[in-house]
């Protein structure tokens, strides 16, 4: 079962054409890592699929249905560009701030600082944290609900080697626990090393789209570079 398809989404600004006629499966319990260059049209493509851009062209469903309304997007948790902080606030005072909103309670708070591993970085204020706990209080914040889907875009940039191995295996362990995760990037091997489905976007057009095991035994870079010259 796919939980979010695009039929022919496209999408401009102004007079140019960032997307072209996108037709995304996203599988059940899938990691599916949209992959291109920057500017491709990746986060476009993320701010469209969340309503956070107007839907121009096409057609977005998620679990079959095109209806939006406030009880779908409470299934969906999402991390967006930088990370919205409050540098005074602590690491437990944010996730405490949604709980007025979601009224989950204390437990679900340490539910989940222990899920992303930040039980001890509680009492941290944002503006002591490194980009890689940062990355993780963002990752918490689009949990807190309890979403069935998660999306993310470009949530390993910037870190460092140790940061994206961390959030490789937080994103391990909540495909695991039954999440679907669409993420966004342009680094290829951790993709490879993450992701069991891929979309390939280049000019705001999907060259590619399909389960990682049926890449070529050359790599994913090696595929990439010769999709995006071919087609």
């Amino acid at each position: 079962m796919n939980v979010i398809e695009t039929s022919e989404l496209s999408h401009f600004y102004g007079k140019q054409q960032v997307l072209n006629k996108l037709d995304l499966k996203i599988p059940e319990n899938s990691i599916y890592g949209l992959l291109g260059r920057n500017g491709a049209g990746k986060s476009t493509t993320l701010k469209l699929l969340l309503g956070l851009l107007r839907l121009q062209e096409g057609r977005i469903c998620y679990w079959g249905s095109t209806e939006y309304d406030h009880t779908l997007f409470y299934r969906i948790g999402n991390m967006i560009e930088t990370p919205a902080l409050y540098n005074f606030l602590t690491v437990e005072e944010h996730l405490k701030m949604l709980d007025i909103l979601f009224e989950k309670g204390t437990g679900r708070i340490d539910e989940v600082l222990e899920l992303v591993g930040l039980s001890g970085e509680r009492r941290k204020k944002a503006s002591r944290l490194s980009t890689g706990l940062k990355q993780r209080l963002a990752i918490a914040l689009a949990l807190f609900r309890e979403p069935d889907i998660l999306i993310l875009d470009e949530p390993i940039n910037g870190l460092d080697p140790l940061g994206i191995i961390d959030i490789r295996e937080l994103l391990l362990k909540l495909q695991q626990q039954g999440k679907t995760i669409l993420l966004s990037s342009h680094i290829i091997p951790e993709m490879e090393k993450l992701c069991t489905h891929i979309g390939i976007i280049e000019n705001g057009e999907l060259k590619f789209q399909g389960d990682l095991a049926n890449i070529p035994e050359s790599g994913l870079e090696d595929f990439f570079i010769s999709i995006i010259k071919t087609k």
